[in-house]
C-alpha cells in the first residue's frame, strides 16, 4: 500500500485511446456514473470517519484512495470533452 501522498499504481506510458465517434457518449455517461459512486463512497467514509471516529480507524487512508480515483475520472472526463471540442 502507498504511504501518503504517494500513489499506490506504478508510474505507466502514457496511452492513446481511438473511440468511434458515437461511443464518446456512451463512455462518457460510464465515466459520470463512476465518479458519482467514488463521490457517494467518499461521503459515506467520511461520515462514518467523522461518527465513529476511533472505531473506524482502519478506514483513515480511504478518502485520499477515493479522493484520487475521483481526479483519475476528472481528468479522463476533461480529456474527453476536450477532444470531443469541435473548436
Amino acid at each position: 500500500m502507498a504511504g501518503p501522498g504517494e500513489s499506490e499504481w506504478a508510474p505507466m506510458p502514457q496511452i492513446t485511446l481511438t473511440l468511434e465517434a458515437d461511443a464518446v457518449p456512451v463512455v462518457r455517461r460510464l465515466l459520470l456514473k463512476m465518479r458519482a459512486g467514488e463521490l457517494s463512497d467518499l461521503r459515506r467514509i467520511e461520515t462514518q470517519l467523522s461518527v465513529y471516529g476511533d472505531r473506524r480507524a482502519n478506514m483513515a487512508t480511504e478518502p485520499a484512495a477515493i479522493t484520487e480515483r475521483i481526479e483519475v475520472l476528472s481528468d479522463l472526463l476533461a480529456q474527453l470533452d476536450a477532444g470531443a471540442d469541435p473548436g
